[in-house]
């Protein structure tokens, strides 16, 4: 660390810093390892990391809840009985839907997360998101088919953040000689033959996102037997 302030010029925040430790880890290496580094305190959640939350425990609809939170905050500041219907889904498929989309692209959210997100947007189309009685004129299902097939062009917010695990899977089959991309396989173990399953029994989220959209990629990847160079 001091050589990497250094040769860059930055220093590090001893107050801004914090440490957190495995559960394995016991309590005095940990004592010793706060106190070589001279950070204040140890914490159980690093909080997030631009945005996005860096999670080591067990993930729930809980985790994301933020992100329904930051929905309705915006939904606060519309008045949706003063807008047309085209109005509400203008702002819906422009505004709501792309909320998740930066979290999406490095984790899998859960399937009931996804569902409430989908809940929140198609009742604030029909305006019946404040507790008020009202119909929705077509089903959810309906509502996702494209405009030209009668349908309001919404999308299923599952398969978009599947597309963006779809694309980092491809990218590490492609750049090999990225950073990141060779820091993953080290961790993982991932030798040069592209493996049928990289399911780990312990791993991130972007790795256990990736196991469950592996299946299409394999199916999708092939190798191209060359001269070599």
């Amino acid at each position: 660390m001091d050589t990497f302030c250094t040769a860059s010029g930055h220093k590090i925040s001893v107050v801004k810093t914090q440490i957190g430790f495995s559960k394995y880890c016991p309590a005095p290496v940990r004592a010793d390892i706060a106190w070589c580094f001279g950070f204040g305190f140890e914490v159980k959640d690093l909080g997030k990391y631009l945005v996005v939350p860096l999670l080591h425990s067990h993930v729930s609809k809980a985790t994301y809840a933020y992100l329904l939170e930051r929905m309705k905050a915006r939904l606060l500041g519309w008045a949706e009985k003063s807008l047309t219907l085209a109005g509400r889904i203008t702002l819906a498929t422009a505004v709501l839907q792309a909320i998740p989309n930066y979290v999406m692209q490095s984790s899998l959210l859960p399937k009931g997360t996804c569902e409430d997100m989908e809940r929140l947007i198609l009742c604030f189309v029909w305006g019946t998101n404040v507790g008020t009685s009202g119909i929705h004129l077509i089903s959810w299902d309906t509502a996702q088919q494209p405009i030209e097939s009668g349908g309001l062009g919404f999308k299923n917010l599952h398969q978009p953040n599947r597309a963006f695990l779809m694309k980092i899977g491809f990218q590490l089959l492609t750049d090999i000689e990225a950073l990141w991309v060779r820091v993953l396989k080290a961790k993982y173990r991932w030798g040069y033959i592209l493996p049928v399953s990289i399911k780990q029994s312990s791993c991130s989220r972007l790795w256990t996102g990736l196991t469950n959209v592996w299946d299409e990629i394999c199916d999708s990847a092939s190798r191209n037997i060359d001269n070599g160079s």
